[in-house]
């Protein structure tokens, strides 16, 4: 499986040049991997000069992860409602500032029992479900003697804000690449892993590519320097890689159908663990546009690696432009 995964995601970035749609901007709910700088999908295109742009996207996550190795023990039960508030802001024709925003809501949820009949009703396995109780909530893990998490009380806290920059490399109509330098700030709570409790950096690049009237292609990269070398006393790796890749079919003039692959290198080298390991997602959906200045995405995730990240995620996005670019008298 993770063969298959890995090529068909090398194949749609390799044919991935570079212009005009955008990527869902979710990424992997597991608590572990959040709190170490993983980015949302950056934009290929910025805004123009002195234009301002917002979004919100609500991310809904549900996860039952038991595992065990020789010197290992996790249990993730939880359910995640992230709520983050991106601001963008055009510097210039080439130059734009980013504000991400997230706040962060562990507990035990509501999704549990819904989650199961779903499975039943398709005939699909509920895994480990049937043997811990709906709607419980536990981050616990263990390497060796050392208790590296161990959480069960419930919080609502604000993460960790970024704050990048971005540079237009490249921009037709047909086709868009930006880079991106973010700094991700230790405004999080440690105590309900929402936090590593360091400055991260993070480094992208973003491309899209229209291969006709009504087929985008865009694909991103981008590497995070975790600030700390450790968790508790769990090594993180000094470099992660993360990527994703998406096609869109606009299918109507304010409809677009979209199908994406989101993936990252292993967080924890020292760990054997799956739900530490390389995660990959197929995220799939949709964007209605609402009017010129605003539009409204739906996503789910799941995870096409068994037990790599949460077992399902939704995302929904609420998008507006609420500044006008420079010289222009009419639009947002």
């Amino acid at each position: 499986m993770d063969r298959k995964v890995s090529g068909a995601f090398l194949c749609l970035s390799i044919f991935s040049t570079s212009a005009s749609a955008e990527p869902f901007k979710v990424r992997d709910q597991n608590p572990l991997a959040l709190i170490q700088g993983l980015p949302m999908p950056a934009d290929a295109r910025l805004p123009a000069a002195r234009a301002f742009d917002w979004s919100l996207t609500l991310a809904l996550s549900n996860s039952l992860n038991p595992e065990s190795s020789a010197n290992e023990a996790i249990l993730l039960d939880y359910e995640a409602h992230e709520l983050l508030t991106r601001l963008r802001y055009g510097l210039s024709d080439d130059w734009a500032l980013t504000l991400d925003i997230p706040l962060i809501s562990y507990g035990g949820g509501f999704l549990d029992n819904a989650i199961e009949n779903w499975h039943q009703a398709f005939g699909l396995p509920n895994g480990y479900r049937a043997s811990y109780p709906d709607n419980a909530y536990r981050l616990y893990y263990r390497t060796g003697s050392t208790t590296v998490v161990d959480i069960n009380t419930a919080s609502n806290s604000l993460a960790d804000i970024q704050l990048g920059i971005g540079r237009q490399l490249a921009s037709t109509a047909t086709q868009a690449i930006s880079i991106w330098l973010s700094l991700d700030l230790p405004t999080g709570d440690q105590a309900a892993l929402t936090s590593n409790g360091r400055s991260d950096m993070i480094l992208q690049l973003a491309s899209q590519h229209q291969l006709d009237t009504d087929w985008v292609l865009d694909a991103g990269i981008a590497v995070t320097l975790p600030g700390t070398s450790n968790l508790n006393g769990a090594a993180v790796a000094n470099r992660i890689w993360s990527a994703q890749t998406g096609l869109e079919w606009q299918a109507h003039p304010n409809i677009a159908l979209q199908l994406q692959l989101n993936a990252h290198t292993r967080i924890y080298p020292d760990s054997v663990l799956t739900i530490l390991g390389n995660s990959y997602q197929l995220v799939f959906g949709g964007d209605l546009r609402l009017d010129e200045c605003s539009s409204l995405s739906l996503s789910i995730s799941e995870d096409i690696k068994p037990g790599s990240t949460a077992d399902v995620s939704f995302g929904l996005s609420y998008r507006r432009s609420a500044g006008r670019p420079a010289g222009q008298l009419a639009g947002c």
